[in-house]
């Protein structure tokens, strides 16, 4: 197992994106990662080898020629294959504009982008992030590199899913704009002009879970950032959110962030300290 890890020390906590750390791994049988409310985003380009990743409850495998996204804030864990393991360029990146730029390009919910080359790209990057020693020039570069690598995942997604990834992203742009009005299956349904079944099918297809479940997610992530950002009442956020009361509000949220709401608030304000 060798890795060549180039890492930069944050400038400032006001920088839209930061560039964390940046590297190649030729990995063997025992690598792994694991983490819980991800405090970045990882963009990892499979050169060689096989591994599999699990984030927020979906699974697939990564081989050669392939991407993947593990958003901010997500529940992930990665490892790579014994018998053929990774070969990998990666990039981790904070700050705001990671999910600002997931949303202008539609990623929201893709993780996994199979047979797109983006070893120009790294390459690109890794030069760049030998060659630079300060944190805010190299945040800037990376921000150009990573607009230019998550255009061409979105050109390769829409070019390969037509009509129903079309649907797909229409009807994840609604539920992200629903996070705080209630919604029934049927009117998701209907906002696409497909029964449920048919909705639920083409959604789970191209995001790897179902709308219902997706928007509950969406939910939770709204309100980890209300809690973190703001002095609402934790039932305040609940009714907000639509969730039925504030008891089922903080088990979704315990079983999602494996702590209560008021003890994740504590814990986030606590670090500012």
């Amino acid at each position: 197992m060798y890795e060549e890890i180039i890492s930069f020390v944050r400038a400032g906590d006001d920088d839209a994106l930061v560039l964390e750390m940046a590297g190649v791994s030729y990995c063997d049988g025992s690598y792994h990662i694991s983490r819980q409310n991800a405090p970045m985003m990882v963009l990892e380009y499979i050169s060689r080898g096989e591994g599999h990743v699990e984030v927020d409850g979906r699974r697939f495998t990564a081989v050669a020629g392939d991407v993947y996204l593990l958003p901010l804030g997500s529940t992930h864990r990665y490892a790579s294959s014994r018998g053929n393991p990774w070969v990998k360029q990666w990039m981790n990146v904070s700050g705001p504009l990671c999910a600002a730029l997931c949303q202008a390009y539609a990623l929201e919910g893709v993780y996994h982008v199979p047979g797109l080359d983006l070893s120009r790209e790294f390459e690109q990057l890794l030069g760049m992030a030998r060659a630079t020693a300060d944190a805010g020039e190299a945040s800037q570069k990376a921000a150009i590199l990573l607009h230019a690598m998550l255009q061409r995942m979105r050109r390769c997604l829409s070019a390969a899913g037509g009509q129903a990834q079309d649907s797909a992203r229409k009807l994840k742009r609604f539920l992200d704009e629903s996070l705080e009005r209630p919604v029934r299956v049927e009117q998701m349904a209907a906002h696409i002009y497909r029964c449920p079944s048919q909705a639920n099918r083409l959604f789970q297809k191209a995001y790897g879970v179902t709308p219902y479940r997706y928007l509950a997610r969406r939910r939770l992530e709204r309100a980890a950032l209300l809690l973190r950002n703001t002095n609402l009442p934790v039932g305040d956020i609940a009714r907000r959110l639509c969730f039925a009361d504030a008891r089922y509000f903080a088990n979704a949220f315990r079983a999602r962030y494996d702590e209560t709401p008021t003890a994740f608030r504590k814990k986030q304000w606590g670090n500012r300290l």
